[in-house]
């Protein structure tokens, strides 16, 4: 797996705001889950790089990521806190990057939530990821953890927030 600054380096000619749009849908997918091997409460975010190049102005940092002096994962980690809150039962959740894989001009950041939860009743989420580019901007929220009612929460600018009771 490459490294996100070598990644996004080699996918700048995917990273430009200026040109016309790639695609014709803006959506980002998290999912909520447990994982197997941890039994944690854990947390993905798919996003497509061009509008992740553009909400974090990669090409504004574009040198400074090249001569090592910024990590675009620091970038895309700050960019991620301002735009997602996390609530379990009741409780802010803070979440750092554990790792990324990127596919066919997607971007999935796997997100490691603080403090560790095995059990969660409720989980609240407010979304606005990419919702200052888009009008049209939506924002999928799918939760599948094993012995819990399974949901989806379709967020976009006129709701940004929904609750899972599980």
């Amino acid at each position: 797996m490459l490294p996100i600054s070598a990644f996004l380096i080699a996918a700048i000619p995917l990273i430009r705001p200026s040109l016309p749009e790639v695609h014709p849908v803006h959506l980002s997918v998290m999912e909520i889950y447990r994982d197997e091997k941890t039994r944690q409460i854990g947390m993905s975010v798919t996003l497509f790089m061009d509008d992740f190049g553009e909400a974090i102005h990669y090409q504004t940092y574009e040198k400074q990521i090249q001569q090592g002096k910024i990590k675009a994962e620091t970038l895309m980690e700050r960019y991620l806190q301002q735009k997602l809150t996390v609530k379990m039962d009741g409780e802010r959740a803070g979440f750092r990057i554990q790792r990324v894989e990127n596919t066919m001009g997607a971007i999935t950041c796997y997100l490691r939530l603080e403090p560790e939860r095995a059990d969660v009743r409720t989980i609240a989420i407010d979304n606005q990821i990419f919702l200052e580019l888009f009008d049209d901007q939506r924002n999928m929220v799918q939760i599948q953890i094993p012995g819990k009612k399974s949901g989806m929460l379709s967020l976009d600018k006129k709701k940004t927030s929904g609750l899972a009771e599980l």
